[in-house]
This record gives C-alpha cells, structure tokens and sequence, in this order.
C-alpha cells in the first residue's frame, strides 16, 4: 500500500510539455544555474523519421525548477534557525573528537532534536495565525493549511526518533515517553476538559465523561481525579473506590531506584485489585463508572471504543492513542523490540489504512533507521527533515559506539543534496554552503570541490552579492574563486561605463592585463575629455594597489602630479612630471597631454616661499631645472616628429592633441626661455649644449637658446651694475 501510495504522489508531479515545433525530435534539455533546466524542442530529426523536417515556426522556452513549501515566507525562519543548532552540533563533534577523554554527547543531541521540534511547533503556531486572515475557500488558504499538517506530522515523527534512537533509556523501557509523546500530539482530551471546567456544572457537559476515558487513556490520572470529584455523587462508595484506584496506579520511573520485577510486580497486585472490584459489582450501578473501570482492567474492546475520539483529525494516526492505552493497562513494561508487534497489533484493532506517516512511525519502532530516513526522501518535496534527521541519528549512533556504515555515507549525501536545493535559493544560498562545509570537505580542511562549483554557479545579481561571494570564498580559501567574481564584476562595470569601478574590481581580483586595459580606458576618456572624473576619488586612495600594472602607476602618479599642482607645490609636481615621461611609465600617446601640462610650470616662478623651502640643489629662479627642460625638449621632439610622420594618427583625433599641435611653437619657445634661465639660475652649464645630441634636440633650438642666453645674461649683468 505504500508503494502503491508514493507512486500515486509521483504521478501526481509529472507535466506534459507540449511542442510547439514540427519537428518530431523530441525534447532537449541544458543545465542551468544550480537546479534548473531549459526544456526545448529538440533541432534534430528523429533517427526513425525518413524526410527532414524544418521548423518554420516559434518554440518555447520552458524553465523548470524545484518548487517546495520549504520556501514560502512562512517557513524562512525555519531555515536560518535550524542552520543555527545544526552547526552547533558539529561544532560539539569536532570539540569531542579533539578531546583525548571520551565525551557524552547524547545531552546535546537531545537539546538539539527538541529545538528542531520547537521549531517546527512555532512555524505551525505561525501559520495557524495567519489562517485566520485568510479566506477558507482560497487556494492560499488550503496551501497554508496543508503546510500546517505536513508540519505536525514532521514534528510527531521527530519526537518519537528522539525517544528511540537518541534519548534511549536504560532497559529500553519506554512506556513514560510515548505518553508524554502522544499527550504532546493528540490533544482532544485537554480541550475537552478545558470546554468541561469552563461550564458552571461540569457533570452536565455532554463531554464530560468523553474527557475523562480520554485523560486515561493517556495516563493523565490526576487530571481524571480532578473531573470526576466535580461530580455530584463524588462521595459516594462507587465514585470514591474508583478514585482510590486512579490514585494507586503505579507507575515506573527509570531513575525511581525501583527495578523492573518490583515494579511488575506492584502493577500486577493493583490490577487484579480492580478485577476482583469489577467482579464484586463494586461499579454495576453506574454504567460510567464500570466502563472506566474496565478499561483499569485492560479490556481491549472498551479501549478501542473510547480512543477513537482521542485523535485531533481523521487524517492523523488514530491507532496511536489505542496503542498507547492498550500497553498502559496491559503490558506497563514494554520494550523495544516488542513495540512493532505492538504497533501492528492497535493498526489491526482499529483497522486503519497505513499511510505513508503510519510506515514512517512502524519503521522507527522498529528501530530501522534506515528506512525511517529514505521514507522521509521519498514523502517529502524537500530535505530538511531528512538532513537534520540523518546527522542526529549518525551522530547518536556514533555516541553509543556503534556503527551503521550506510546511514554515514547517507548522512553526507543527504546533508549535500539539501544543501544544493538551498543554494538555487536567491537568499538562501549562503545557508546552502554553510551546510556544504560539514559534509565531506576537501583534505587538510579545505573546502569540499562542491562548494567551489557550488559558489561559481550562484548568479551575481549585485554589488552585495558579489561581497558577500567573495567573502564566503576568502573564508574558504577559494581565493580564485574570489578572484573571478572580481573579474565578472570589473567586465561587467567596464561594460557599463564605470570604469573606476572597474579599476577597483580588477584590483581586488589581481588581474593586470584587465586592469591595464581599464586605466587606458580611462586615459582615453581623459584625451577626449579633459577630466579624470569620478576616478580621481578612487586614485588618490589606492595607495600600493596602483603597482599592479604600469599603466595604472602612471594613472595613479598622474592623479598625483594634478594634486600636486592644485596645492601649488610647482617644484614636486615638476619633478613628478618629467619621471613620468623619462622613465617611459607613460604611454607614449599621452605625452602631448603632460607636456601641455608642463606648459604652465615653464611660465611659472616661484614664490619666495617656494625658494625658501627648496633645496640646495634646486634653482632659485626657476621650477623646472635645466636637465629637466632636456628631457621635455627630447620628448616634445619624440613627438611631433611622429605625428608629423603620421606613426599616430589613431590619436590625432583628440581634443588635447589638437591643442598640443597648436601649441607646439609656444611649447618649444618657453622650453627654451626655461633652459636660459635655469642655466643662469644655476650659475653654471651643468650639460654642455655640444654633448646634447643624447636629447635629439635640433641645432636650431640650440641657437636660439644662445641667443636667449646672452639676452638673460646681458639682463642680469645690468641689474646687478
């Protein structure tokens, strides 16, 4: 029946894609993403058609991803926090396992299956309320509805895991946790009794004694005391010898100091008290009475008939509450390995059709975890009750040393699966890799291969996403993972026109080439422009990062030299310029750029300032020294004699090399005026204008600066007369 079950469910998921296209060749499908796939119709003929078909119309597209109520926005929380408890847990198992005194986890492993199960309890809390805003004939309301159910039935099976497999007491004696199992579960008989109390004479309530079989049956016996004392015959003999046996029931207790055979033999001597009462007739006169004190006496019958209001719904375990009734008054020291049989003998009792839950619960008081777990895989549209459930229950067999080969390996594999099916998720990505960190990572506590396939495959939407990828990397040390978000992010701002965004990326992702190609962008943008834009903030803050390429260096020097400038420091950005142009860090296409630059700083003098605070070797009536002007005149001769031989065109075009052609004849004159008077400044010809055939500088400009040179002398000579 269940596998006939779980293949009606799997009918139920199949859809028929249609195809719009003539071609009878089937359907093809591409990967996409982490758990999608493209469905379209496939270009190819099939092998069996015998004339070739071509598609004259439009096809479709068809999207396919894992849609689950894990999801919804009603059970978000649910992921995050049991993220939380779940690496809580192996953080406890790693701290044991380093420990060189053995350590007993089965405390933890508790706590954690009961924070599981609270988690559960408050994301049904959560969506009972939000029931109550909904209308009952929506779709959303029988969706929320629904997810309530699978919910509860999460949790009861949860709980009764943790009696079996993880919180096992001494003996195997387990009667005391099913009842405060199934008092969890299967609360009509609390709400019974709180409508019964809440009325003036509880007696009269048509439940009142419904609540009372109830409350036994689940061994509430005090709570039944209290019912039947609101009677108005309670004084009577019959209602007191009937309380006299509720009140003497024992019950055992692991920790009690009382043994097994004591405590059978105490229960045996109180049940055949109640038979010996119900043979005397002590409860004949009252029909009530005597029906309680048969089910004291343990008749299966009279069980049946009054547990089969106990359950909440007709779609939850009804043979629950009669199993647990038929082993309180008939068989009080039950045990494990007699629970199954237990079980199949209530299912029979109260012929209930198994369902896919009722075969989950048989398989765990069987004590077969393994198929307790490929139950849950194949029930559920989601893994988050068989990935928690598989590591408590690896993790608790672990604690009591033993070994159950295929649950480990099932526990990884499982724990991998439902981490995938966070990581397609737009936020639930990161939970995804969290989980990916525990299950069969990598050697020497590196990242498993997985996580890096998982993290390249996770679609980069924005800046924030990109961070937090490239953090989540860094962690990991998947540095080149880190590394090729950068770059996506640097081609993709490139792309866009923000190119000192760009810049920042490539430097992030150590890339030369790409960020070499972003500072010639940007000097491009600056020939046709004139301004460096929104880049000088990011320059003039990158400080040894710019030393990634050449290009850059010169992008961040140049960024330099204009502050330089702008503070009226004309003696250092001088300096800065001329390095720039000898030490060949510019790109010989800007250089019309920074000797226009230098055009200001050859008209310019120094203040008296400037000359105070210049340096012995420095001259005191000029900005640019004398071999610095050799070296402007060397590249102002460099180039216009490649833009005259047309080696340049491609940059002619610019409005700043424009200007430079203009200018040229003023640029060499003041070059020239600037070396008469730095010589003169100098008070000697420190480079001799013979040797300056090393510049490339013509004749013609060396007259000239002879003639200037006499003028600046003869001005000099009569200034000091």
């Amino acid at each position: 029946k269940f596998i006939m079950d779980f293949e009606e469910q799997i009918s139920n998921r199949i859809w028929s894609i249609p195809c719009s296209s003539s071609i009878a060749g089937g359907h093809c499908a591409v990967s996409t993403g982490i758990n999608k796939l493209v469905v379209f119709p496939s270009p190819y003929p099939r092998k069996t058609s015998s004339t070739p078909q071509t598609n004259n119309g439009m096809d479709v597209l068809h999207v396919l991803s894992p849609s689950s109520w894990l999801f919804s926005r009603h059970t978000r929380q649910l992921v995050n926090e049991a993220m939380g408890t779940f690496r809580s847990v192996q953080a406890a198992v790693e701290e044991a396992g380093d420990r060189e005194e053995e350590t007993d986890l089965t405390p933890l492993l508790i706590n954690s299956s009961r924070e599981y199960r609270s988690m559960l309890q408050a994301c049904v809390v959560s969506l009972n309320s939000s029931l109550d805003n909904e209308d009952p004939n929506s779709d959303n309301y029988q969706e929320m509805a629904g997810q309530c159910e699978l919910l509860y039935k999460m949790e009861l099976l949860l709980g009764l895991t943790e009696i079996i497999f993880v919180d096992a007491r001494p003996g195997s004696l387990l009667l005391s946790q099913l009842v405060c199992w199934v008092r969890l579960h299967y609360t009509s008989c609390t709400e019974q009794m709180v409508q019964v109390m809440a009325e003036e004479n509880p007696s009269e309530h048509q439940l009142y004694w419904r609540a009372i079989y109830g409350l036994v049956c689940q061994g509430r016996l005090s709570d039944a005391r209290q019912l039947l004392q609101q009677h108005p015959h309670c004084h009577t003999d019959a209602f007191t010898a009937i309380e006299e046996m509720l009140r003497k029931m024992p019950t055992y207790q692991v920790y009690s100091g009382v043994s097994e055979g004591e405590f059978m033999l105490r229960w045996q001597h109180w049940q055949s008290e109640c038979e010996s009462r119900q043979l005397r007739g002590d409860f004949s006169s009252w029909g009530h009475l005597n029906k309680l004190s048969q089910i004291l006496c343990g008749n299966i019958g009279i069980i049946l008939s009054v547990t089969s209001d106990i359950g909440n719904n007709s779609n939850n375990s009804l043979w629950v509450p009669h199993l647990l009734a038929t082993l309180l008054y008939t068989q009080p020291n039950i045990k494990l390995h007699r629970l199954h049989a237990a079980a199949l003998r209530a299912i029979d009792d109260t012929k209930h059709r198994k369902s896919a839950l009722d075969e989950l619960l048989l398989a765990a008081m069987e004590g077969d975890a393994l198929q307790v777990v490929r139950g849950c895989q194949q029930s559920l549209d989601n893994l988050w009750l068989s990935a928690h459930l598989t590591d408590l229950l690896q993790h608790a067999v672990a604690a009591r040393n033993q070994s159950i080969q295929p649950l480990a390996a099932m526990r990884d594999s499982i724990v991998q699966d439902y981490a995938l099916e966070l990581a397609d998720h737009s936020s639930l990505w990161q939970v995804g890799v969290i989980y990916l960190d525990y299950c069969g990572g990598g050697e020497g506590g590196q990242a498993s291969p997985l996580t890096t396939l998982l993290l390249e495959r996770v679609p980069i939407t924005n800046d924030a996403k990109a961070h937090k990828l490239i953090n989540m990397a860094q962690q990991r040390n998947l540095h080149h993972v880190a590394s090729g978000v950068c770059r996506v992010m640097g081609r993709r701002a490139s792309a866009e026109g923000r190119l000192a965004s760009a810049i920042w990326w490539g430097v992030r992702a150590a890339d030369s080439h790409f960020t070499a190609h972003t500072a010639n962008q940007v000097l491009q943008r600056y020939l046709s422009s004139g301004e460096l834009h929104s880049s000088a903030l990011l320059l003039d803050h990158l400080g040894s990062a710019m030393l990634i390429s050449d290009t850059l260096t010169f992008l961040g020097k140049y960024r330099e030299f204009h502050s330089l400038y702008q503070k009226e420091e004309y003696r250092q950005a001088a300096d800065l310029l001329v390095t720039l142009l000898s030490s060949k860090l510019a790109p010989q296409y800007f250089w019309p750029v920074l000797l226009l630059d230098a055009l200001p700083l050859l008209q310019q003098r120094p203040t008296e300032q400037q000359n105070n605070n210049r340096l012995s070797s420095e001259p005191p009536g000029v900005v640019v020294s004398a071999a610095h002007t050799y070296e402007l005149m060397y590249c102002l001769n460099t180039v216009t004699t490649e833009l005259h031989m047309g080696t340049n065109k491609q940059d002619d075009s610019s409005g700043l090399v424009k200007e430079f052609l203009l200018r040229e004849e003023e640029l060499r004159a003041c070059l020239i005026h600037n070396l008469a008077r730095a010589i003169v400044s100098e008070g000697s010809v420190d480079a001799d204008p013979v040797n300056t055939h090393v510049y490339a500088v013509d004749h013609t400009s060396f007259a000239a600066v002879g003639l200037s040179l006499s003028l600046v002398q003869s001005q000099h000579y009569n200034a000091h007369a």
